[in-house]
């Protein structure tokens, strides 16, 4: 069984569902405050997309942000 998954391809990128503040938040289990303020957006890099005005995440791209925090916090071994 090949433990490594297949590369992503753009189909795959384009196909992904864009999740709300509130999902994103509750797959997360962050604050949904953190992510529905523009202004804590932008200072801590969260990946987002505008459509329309409505703001809206790719659960991949948050779980590789969380675990890049998750690096910078971590003290050094």
């Amino acid at each position: 069984m090949n433990k490594n998954p297949s590369p992503l391809t753009a189909e795959d990128l384009m196909l992904e569902r864009l999740l709300t503040a509130d999902e994103t938040a509750h797959a997360l289990r962050l604050p949904s405050s953190l992510l529905s303020n523009a202004a804590k957006r932008e200072r801590l890099l969260i990946p987002h997309y505008y459509i329309n005005k409505l703001v809206r995440f790719k659960l991949r791209e948050m779980l590789a942000w969380q675990a890049q925090r998750a690096r910078k916090e971590a003290p050094d071994a």
